[in-house]
Parts: C-alpha cells; structure tokens; sequence
C-alpha cells in the first residue's frame, strides 16, 4: 500500500499516471451520492388556528389559568379582560351629557305648554277684542261712538293680534329647539350604545371548543395593548403544522408527503420529524432578502422586494413527532425536505447549469 501511494499518489503528480490517478480520484468523489435536502424558513402554525384579539387600546387585568392549556377549553370560557379607563372615563361623560340633554328636552317641552297657554289666553282676548271692534264699528257708522274711542278699539285688537303672532313665534322656536335637542339625544344614545359595545367586549371569551396555544399569558397582566393586537391563539383541534418558505429553484424537488426534517430556534439539538400535507400552487415574493424602506405617505416601514430576488413556494407541514418540544404557533426555525440523493457534483454545480440554462439563453435572439 505505501508502495502505491508513494509511486501513484506524490504530490505535485510529476507523472502521467500519477495525474491519471489523481483525475480518476477526484471523478469518484465527484460522484460519491449526497443527499439533497432543500430547506427554507419554518413557522409553527395550529390547525383550524383563530387570533384572539385586544378589541380596544387597554391593559389586560385579568387572564385565564395556564394549566387549564392541556385541557380542551369550552366555548365561552373567559381567556383575558382587557380594561379601558379612557372609554369608561368617555361613557361616563355620555350618561351626563344624555342626563343633562333629557333634562334640556323636558324644560323646553314645558315651556311650550306654558307658551300654548299663553297663546290661548291671547288668542281669547284678540276675539274679544275684535267682537268689540266690530260692535263699536257699527255704533260708529250710526254715529252712537267717537272715532277716537273706536281707534282705541282698534290699537287694542291690532296688540292682541301682534301677541298671537309673537307667541306663535315663540313656540315654534321653542319647538325646533326640541327637535335639535332630541337629534343630539339619538347621537349621545348612539354613541352610549357604541362605548357600552366596546366595552361588553372586554371579555375575551372562548369562540369555540377546542386549545389555547400561547406563552406567559398570565405574565402580560398590567401590561397594555392596542386594538387588534393578539392576544392569545386558539384552535379546535390540538394538531401542529408549519409552513416552510421554498426557494423556487428547488420546487421541483418537493412532492406530497416527503419526510422533513425541523429544528426550531427555541430547542435547536432536537430535530422533529414532519411530512408536506400541501404545497401552495402560487409563488410569492421572497421578503426575506427585501430591503425595508419608509412610505412618504403613510410613515409606516415597508418591505421593498426586487422581482430579481427570486419567488419562493408556501409548502405545509404537518409535524408527526415533536420530540417533546413545547410547540407554540408562531415559533421560528428551519425545515430541510427529503430530496434523495445526487451526485456530489450536481448537487453544487446544479445552480450555475441553471444561471446557463436560463439566464445565458435569455442573452440571446
């Protein structure tokens, strides 16, 4: 043995056996099989799994007990209080405002009556008022009254008259004021009912029977939330799956319940074992290799991707064995698929036959 490798394998070959030796060597490790196993991003998800959100910017004051998670939980169960004292604070400015506009209502309500009555007061004394013009017209006419006593008569009717009108004046300003009082009662009422609703849903309950899949929830009491913020996920059944990011150059590879291999970022020495239940037909943008810029507009952060970063395929796992790590949804790691073996050299010359297959042939006419 020292005898051949001395004769065949001396370094630098001087020989031309030596060389030959050499090329076969490196053409046999070259074709040594591997094991291809593409591989992308991975997050825990639950099946059938439903956000439980914060319905209004509060803190959270009350949450349900952690070791009730490895039971099935009942719909209706209370899973977290959210508390607002800004929206207390605001319904209980309503209600007074509701008191005080009731009261506004009733107070110009029976001052409309007292108005009525004066108006028919009014009214009564114009009639007379007018029966003796009329008498005293005609007393005139025969000569039996003075002109200046029937033209008091006369101012007297026209003041009687000018009162009715002023009254009904009066009451009809009254009477629209009312109406604008009763319209800004319905919006204070509306605005109660809203206020009232926020509030009602300050129980976060249970939508349906089935697990609560979350972490810590008791440690965020005291803490505060905005509206729409999770909360807590919950799921009907108690089944994990994951969904891996696939680069669409190795798509090909991925077919329905190819084995895959998970380790997650939370317990990386175990490697959980799942098989691909689904594979996305629509490709995405691959925002993992974007650029995060700032919109003029809106000053919110977005995710700029180029369309030369390439597309990636959604591709659903379910995970069969967890090796006893805790699995919570949203947990992060890295998913590699069972591709079977290639030789050594196609499996890392396969991307620059690529880049010639495509991209050189596109130079061309």
């Amino acid at each position: 043995m020292s005898n051949f490798l001395t004769k065949y394998l001396k370094f630098p070959p001087k020989t031309k056996r030596q060389q030959s030796t050499y090329i076969f060597l490196l053409l046999i490790g070259l074709s040594i099989p591997y094991k291809s196993s593409p591989g992308g991003l991975f997050t825990v998800t639950a099946e059938g799994k439903q956000n439980l959100q914060a319905p209004f910017n509060g803190e959270i004051v009350k949450t349900i007990n952690e070791k009730e998670f490895n039971d099935k939980i009942k719909k209706g169960t209370l899973i977290a209080t959210v508390s607002s004292d800004q929206i207390e604070t605001k319904l209980y400015e309503i209600e007074e405002q509701i008191q005080a506009q009731e009261s506004k209502i009733l107070t110009l309500q029976a001052q409309i009556q007292v108005d009525t009555k004066q108006l028919l007061q009014y009214q009564d004394l114009y009639s007379n008022s007018s029966e003796k013009y009329k008498r005293e017209y005609s007393l005139y006419k025969s000569g039996s009254v003075s002109l200046n006593k029937i033209g008091d008569t006369e101012r007297q009717m026209n003041i009687d008259k000018n009162n009715i009108n002023t009254q009904k004046s009066v009451i009809a300003k009254s009477e629209q004021q009312v109406k604008t009082a009763e319209y800004e009662f319905a919006q204070l009422k509306e605005k109660q009912r809203y206020y009232s609703n926020l509030l009602s849903k300050s129980d976060i309950l249970m939508p349906f029977d089935g697990y609560i899949y979350s972490q810590n929830l008791s440690s965020r009491i005291g803490s505060q939330v905005n509206a729409g913020d999770n909360i807590a996920n919950a799921s009907k059944i108690r089944q994990y799956f994951g969904l891996m990011q696939i680069s669409e150059n190795t798509a090909g590879v991925i077919k329905i319940n190819k084995e895959v291999d998970i380790r997650l970022s939370s317990d990386p020495l175990k490697t959980l074992s799942g098989r691909v239940v689904q594979i996305n037909q629509a490709a995405v943008a691959n925002e993992s290799k974007g650029q995060t810029s700032k919109n003029i507009d809106s000053g919110n952060n977005v995710k700029i991707v180029k369309d030369t970063t390439g597309k990636i395929l959604e591709v659903k796992v379910k995970i069969i064995d967890s090796q006893g790590v805790r699995l919570v949804p949203g947990l992060t790691g890295w998913g590699k698929v069972s591709g079977g073996y290639v030789p050594l050299f196609w499996a890392f010359a396969k991307s620059l036959f690529r880049f010639v297959q495509i991209e050189v042939w596109s130079w061309f006419p």
